[in-house]
């Protein structure tokens, strides 16, 4: 994913905005929402004892809290069937977890030639990876291991969720004995507003002033809040060290002896900051990122040999409306007392010339606006997919 610059929209000129916060921003999914209904399946296959297929392995994150999770899929849905998206399972041929406690249990090998081992190693320390840790050893039944160089480094992106959703989370995870707390309104939140709106103007008919107002509240997520709530005396290890290997095969990976899967387990080797570290596992969760270098991407055939992209770019602005009166509730055509979740209105757009309009025609993009405090507001411009990816 990369930014560039963001086009910023005529009815918010750039005279009328000051003291930007620009940041660099990825566009991703609120993670660690799919931590939990992937840590809840493993837990519920620990207990009965059973190896899942981790290559038909999914979760699927909401985008911004966009796409509906529903609590039935707790309770209702196959874990064969759950398709993972942002951590990728590998598997440990035959065997599957077993408890610390356990006699058989790999980590009573005392061969000196493993650095560490656990029964669980968890590469990253974003959103997901702080939660698959934090969520698997909050029993002490497991011993976790995450690795991550940049363990240290604060949560960068945005993220946003439906009220019922973030509910559904916060049950899950204090069930499982965790407990996210912080943000100026609890439960690791930020900001809350009692409705959402949305403008299509311009499309299918709509005048460019119609809004669309949904009765759902929605939530910004504290990410530091977030960040604290998964690490403040976590239960589980933390490595500063990342892995070296990169798939070049199924279960083949160089340099050669960097990752090794066997009937019991897994060894890898793990760089950190002055030396090379050997780790015994017996699961390894992958929770790099798109980017990751564990996992062979699928092969496609033309037309459909190019990937289509998401991407993002976001600005923390102060907006200064001198002519505005105090009573009024909104900041340029945005409610103050609502989120707006998409704006794909180009009206904007009517005076350019024919080539950028059919531009913006075939790559169709969105903003949405988090107004915050008094008049600082957070926005960003989605581009849901485009084939290339979107420069901003």
């Amino acid at each position: 994913q990369h930014q560039e610059n963001i086009p910023l929209r005529k009815r918010l000129r750039s005279k009328e905005m000051a003291n930007f916060e620009k940041r660099r921003r990825t566009s991703c999914s609120l993670s660690a929402t799919a931590a939990t209904l992937l840590v809840l399946v493993l837990a519920r296959s620990c207990e009965k004892n059973k190896l899942l297929d981790c290559e038909a392995f999914q979760v699927a994150a909401p985008h911004h809290g966009r796409e509906r999770f529903s609590s039935s899929l707790f309770q209702k849905t196959p874990a064969a069937t759950l398709p993972f998206q942002r951590g990728s399972l590998l598997r440990s041929s035959t065997s599957w977890l077993s408890s610390s406690n356990d006699n058989n249990s790999n980590l009573n090998d005392s061969s000196s030639e493993y650095d560490h081992a656990c029964d669980v190693l968890v590469l990253g320390s974003g959103p997901a990876a702080r939660a698959i840790a934090s969520l698997l050893s909050a029993s002490n039944q497991l011993k976790v291991i995450l690795a991550d160089q940049n363990f240290d480094r604060r949560f960068a992106p945005n993220y946003g969720v439906w009220h019922d959703e973030w509910q559904t989370v916060c049950e899950a995870y204090q069930q499982a004995g965790v407990k996210l707390e912080g943000g100026q309104c609890g439960q690791s939140i930020d900001r809350k507003w009692s409705v959402t709106d949305c403008f299509f103007g311009g499309s299918f008919g709509m005048p460019m002033t119609q809004r669309i107002r949904l009765d759902r509240p929605y939530y910004r997520v504290d990410r530091d809040a977030l960040r604290d709530s998964l690490t403040d005396e976590p239960p589980y290890q933390v490595l500063r060290a990342n892995h070296i290997s990169k798939a070049c095969g199924v279960n083949l990976y160089e340099p050669a002896g960097s990752l090794l899967h066997d009937a019991t387990g897994s060894t890898i080797r793990l760089q950190a900051k002055d030396s090379l570290l050997t780790v015994r596992t017996q699961l390894i969760v992958d929770c790099t990122g798109h980017e990751t270098k564990l996992v062979l991407k699928e092969a496609r055939q033309a037309p459909q040999s190019k990937p289509g992209f998401q991407i993002a770019y976001g600005i923390l602005a102060d907006v200064e409306e001198p002519n505005k009166k105090e009573i009024d509730n909104m900041i340029g055509p945005y409610a103050k007392d609502a989120m707006t979740l998409f704006d794909y209105r180009t009206d904007h757009y009517e005076s350019s010339d024919e080539e950028t309009q059919a531009k913006v025609g075939s790559a169709p993009t969105f903003m949405y606006a988090m107004p915050l405090k008094d008049n600082q507001v957070f926005f960003e411009e989605t581009s849901l997919v485009a084939r290339p990816a979107v420069s901003f």
